[in-house]
């Protein structure tokens, strides 16, 4: 009788450890499919504000990150991600079609052979991208499997440029933010698990430079006031930490507390304004 019961628990057991195991599997394969939601960007012009009218399937391709959103005006939206093949996917809405179509996706940097033989299979995470509101140009960034943080830039006629290398030693996906006329900062976790950033300011990118920190995952970066910015990450302890460009000079690391197991998506709906948001421990999402 304790032999059967033995190998009762036995296969109650496998059962469950199977269960477990296919749980993450079957989910990855529902989200190969992107749905992806018509959106209306009204606020934030890196971020936006979604109303969501109805849902529309937009294409089959495989992408193995989230998406990166970006709007420079009104009903115009520009979308990014890194799919299977590591290459950066690229789809725009022009206010009255999805272009390239809406089944379809641009690969950025393909148009030129030989950049897009070097770049093939070579990004390892989701990119980033910012915009600049009215002029319609856009820049988008990705960190490669060496580390290296490359970046490439496009217009709103939907023409770009060939990817060109910045350097740097990353090992997570990058964040940036965009500020005046055409300059912009991106900053991600260097191998040495310290915040590092760069800025580019139209005549080519400053030298990297280590904001130091320790970091638990990947950081976020905003814009909100004249050149004013802020970036945030989840530190080694899973709490929130913030650092401010106040237009001179970085100031110090400061702690906001909390308890975070997932990235954190910071935004500014408004000058002097800035909402962050992320996963807590509770599995709830909270937010500043």
């Amino acid at each position: 009788m304790a032999t059967r019961n033995s190998r009762s628990e036995t296969r109650i057991l496998l059962f469950n450890t199977v269960r477990r195991a296919l749980v993450p599997i079957i989910y990855l394969l529902k989200i190969r499919e992107i749905v992806a939601l018509r959106c209306s960007a009204s606020l934030d012009p890196v971020i936006g504000h979604c109303v969501y009218p109805k849902t529309s399937r937009m294409s089959s391709i495989l992408l193995w990150t989230s998406l990166v959103l970006v709007s420079f005006s009104s009903n115009r939206l520009n979308i990014f991600g890194c799919g299977h093949d590591r290459s950066v996917h690229h789809k725009s809405w022009n206010g009255n079609q999805w272009l390239p179509s809406k089944d379809t996706f641009d690969t950025l940097g393909a148009s030129s052979k030989d950049t897009f033989e070097i770049m093939a299979e070579r990004f390892k995470g989701k990119p980033t991208a910012v915009t600049w509101p009215g002029s319609g140009n856009m820049a988008v960034a990705s960190v490669d499997q060496d580390g290296n943080m490359w970046w490439i830039t496009g217009s709103s006629s939907g023409s770009w440029g060939n990817w060109t290398n910045a350097g740097g030693s990353f090992d997570s996906a990058p964040t940036s933010c965009s500020w005046g006329s055409n300059s912009w900062s991106v900053a991600g976790i260097g191998k040495d698990r310290a915040l590092w950033t760069g800025t580019n300011t139209g005549s080519g990118w400053s030298n990297w430079e280590s904001l130091g920190g320790t970091f638990f995952s990947a950081p976020s970066m905003v814009s909100w006031g004249t050149n004013q910015r802020s970036v945030m990450g989840v530190g080694t302890d899973r709490g929130l930490w913030v650092k401010t460009w106040s237009g001179n000079s970085w100031g110090g690391w400061q702690g906001l507390g909390g308890t975070f197991i997932s990235i954190v998506i910071v935004i500014s709906r408004a000058p002097g304004y800035m909402n962050v948001y992320g996963i807590g421990t509770d599995q709830q999402v909270s937010s500043y």
